[in-house]
This record gives structure tokens, C-alpha cells and sequence, in this order.
């Protein structure tokens, strides 16, 4: 589903909290523009309404590396964790591999 917003947050009156319950969605990744403003609201969004929240910190950007890097810093294990793509595409195995029980991610990131 494409949900369309209209503030930093993409979870400000929107459908993107109901769609991804009725998908059973308990973690988000995000990423996008701007890391400082829409990137931190929506991540912050997601947190204070209990998805466990991963940030790809290679997709954003922010309009200087030092706001995206001290955005980063401020937050990172806080109220998300952050991993790159590369460990995006070595955890998706495990994230979709069936199983009776849920995936639990380790506690360290590969690659970090």
C-alpha cells in the first residue's frame, strides 16, 4: 500500500499505523529525506507506537552529512537501531524464514 502524508510524520493522521497492524507488522525499517526532520518524525512515530524500528542510515540523507551524522548519534539506539544495507540484505533471509516462533534479531548488527 502507498500511504500519502502531509507532515514530518508519516504516521500523523494517516492510515500507515492500521495498514501495517493489519498486515502484523512489529518492525519498521525506514529510510528517505530529510534525516533531521520526516526521517526522525516518522522513525519517532513508529517507536511511541511500539514497532521495533530500524533505521538504513545509507538511505538518508539529510542537507548536511554532519545534521544526518548528529542526528544519527542522538537517536541510535534509543528509540531505533541503525544497520546499513548490505546488513539489510543479510538479515532479510532470516526476517522471512518461516517459523513457529518469531525472529528475534541479534543483539549486534552485522557489520556494526
Amino acid at each position: 500500500p502507498v500511504v500519502f502524508k502531509s507532515t514530518f510524520d508519516g504516521f500523523f493522521r494517516t492510515e500507515l499505523e492500521a495498514c501495517l497492524c493489519r498486515m502484523g507488522v512489529t518492525r519498521v525499517l525506514v529510510c528517505g529525506l530529510v534525516t533531521s526532520a520526516c526521517v526522525l518524525s516518522t522513525a519517532l512515530g513508529a517507536f511511541h507506537r511500539g514497532f521495533d524500528v530500524l533505521l538504513v542510515e545509507d538511505c538518508c540523507a539529510d542537507r548536511s552529512v554532519a545534521r544526518h551524522q548528529a542526528t544519527v548519534a542522538m537517536y541510535a539506539d534509543y528509540c531505533f537501531r541503525t544497520l546499513s544495507t548490505q546488513d539489510v540484505s543479510e538479515l532479510l533471509p532470516r526476517l522471512h524464514a518461516p517459523s513457529r516462533a518469531p525472529q528475534a534479531l541479534p543483539v549486534h548488527i552485522p557489520g556494526r
